[in-house]
């Protein structure tokens, strides 16, 4: 059996801090997920990226604790954005495996850079 391993970089997409995670996400490594998450959410962002387009797999345990960010980030007056890459190029990927949970209703999916900073950006700019 092999054993999954996650890997998260922290970097920026723009202005926004943003977490990138290759690998599985799943109750083996949620470890590296929560640890990863707690310290991005330490600094309160108004907006956590995270890219989630290298994830192989994200099961359960891995979307409960996406969904607890999400919450944080929203008690602090943030948004958590994830982008998901496109469900034509990963059948399989996080894009479909959010979708098929529901949670592409909950949570802010994007498929690429460009989306999310067109997307989003404009409502930023006129929040402030």
């Amino acid at each position: 059996m092999r054993v999954p391993r996650l890997e998260v970089d922290t970097g920026s997409l723009a202005e926004y801090r943003c977490l990138r995670f290759r690998g599985a996400m799943v109750l083996m490594t949620l470890p590296e997920t929560h640890d990863a998450l707690v310290a991005a959410l330490a600094d309160r962002p108004r907006a956590l990226v995270l890219d989630l387009r290298e994830v192989t797999d994200v099961d359960p345990a891995a979307m409960g604790l996406l969904l607890r960010a999400r919450d944080r980030l929203r008690q602090e007056g943030g948004e958590l954005l994830l982008l998901v890459g496109s469900r034509a190029d990963r059948p399989l990927g996080p894009a479909v495996m959010l979708q098929v949970a529901g949670l592409d209703h909950v949570l802010r999916l994007f498929t690429d850079d460009e989306s999310l900073l067109r997307d989003y950006a404009p409502a930023l700019s006129s929040a402030g």
